[in-house]
């Protein structure tokens, strides 16, 4: 925490809030984490970041990109009309596929506690 601090001065460093700062937000940029399945289950708009010089690289958010047709922003081609544009899409219809396919059959419940379950009632 204290090295992204020293170099992010101007901003709020903050750790273990993900899942709320995403409830809280309209919109979700990600590039290589699985943090966007609550976006999909709270119906963000995703956003892809992409760069170049990740180029010949495979990630996570390739995959995530294609199961859920986020829109990809590549960064050295960033303008704000593009983004403009893509922001007025709603564009979450691909998200209740990937719910029912990929993710937990009790969202209400969490994560731990459903694994936990499971074990309990299979092999103890």
């Amino acid at each position: 925490m204290k090295f992204y601090k020293k170099y992010f001065k101007k901003y709020k460093v903050v750790k273990h809030k993900t899942k709320n700062l995403i409830k809280q937000s309209s919109i979700i940029l990600f590039f290589d984490s699985s943090v966007i399945v609550n976006g999909v289950v709270l119906k963000k708009k995703i956003f892809s970041l992409q760069s170049e010089i990740f180029k010949g690289h495979h990630y996570n958010s390739d995959q995530y990109s294609k199961l859920l047709k986020t829109e990809k922003i590549n960064l050295e081609k960033f303008n704000f009309e593009t983004i403009k544009k893509i922001l007025r899409k709603k564009k979450t219809s691909t998200y209740n596929y990937y719910i029912k396919n990929y993710l937990s059959r009790n969202l209400k419940e969490d994560g731990n506690k459903s694994i936990v379950k499971y074990l309990e009632n299979y092999f103890f």
